[in-house]
């Protein structure tokens, strides 16, 4: 994995500092005798330095407020987004059919006859659990992409919103039973249980 954004910009103010160092060894090393090329020689390149130094420290700060500030609007598009009017009927349907088929193989199966034999049946269900599903799906993309980080989705998802992910398992392993992937219902299934374990730390430090 190559270096962050952030890192490369501190890595390339960096070795400005390395350079301006050199070139500082290098004016000592010299034979100036004017008052003035031995005041040029030993500050400038001092003061050049300094300046860089502080470029560098309100370069890290002012891309870390950067950061603060776009994870803060990301927070607020997801929890908009899983707080809408679809979204809420979407949760609604899946919950629904989860309801009547509270087995996990029973919902599968059930699911598969009726996207075989009466598609038009359940078209408004598989809306809602694509709606669902390409919900948490951007979420896992954003942190296996290193967008964000895990402990930065963990301020965004609460353990209870999982829940809904896993109403929906059994729909996807219908949907795609050759080519399913259980790998971001694994993840979000762990993420779960650290949430859990948080909220029941923090509780008993209430």
């Amino acid at each position: 994995m190559g270096p962050s954004k952030i890192e490369s910009k501190i890595l390339a103010l960096t070795d400005s500092v390395i350079s301006l160092r050199k070139d500082l060894n290098d004016f000592r090393k010299s034979n100036l005798k004017s008052p003035m090329e031995r005041f040029s020689s030993e500050w400038i390149p001092v003061i050049s330095l300094l300046m860089t130094l502080g470029a560098v420290i309100f370069a890290y700060y002012s891309i870390r407020q950067n950061r603060r500030l776009k994870l803060s609007e990301l927070a607020f598009n997801l929890a908009t987004e899983f707080a809408n009017k679809e979204m809420n009927e979407s949760l609604r349907a899946v919950r629904e059919f989860a309801n009547k088929f509270p087995d996990e193989d029973d919902r599968k199966n059930e699911f598969t006859k009726l996207n075989e034999e009466n598609f038009p049946s359940i078209s408004d269900l598989n809306n809602s659990r694509r709606k669902v599903s390409h919900y948490f799906h951007k979420i896992f993309l954003l942190t296996r992409y290193n967008a964000i980080t895990e402990d930065e989705m963990m301020h965004m998802v609460e353990w209870g919103q999982i829940e809904a992910l896993e109403l929906i398992k059994p729909m996807e392993e219908a949907i795609n039973p050759d080519g399913y992937d259980l790998y971001m219902y694994r993840y979000f299934a762990s993420i779960k249980k650290k949430l859990e374990l948080i909220e029941h730390k923090m509780r008993r430090e209430i």
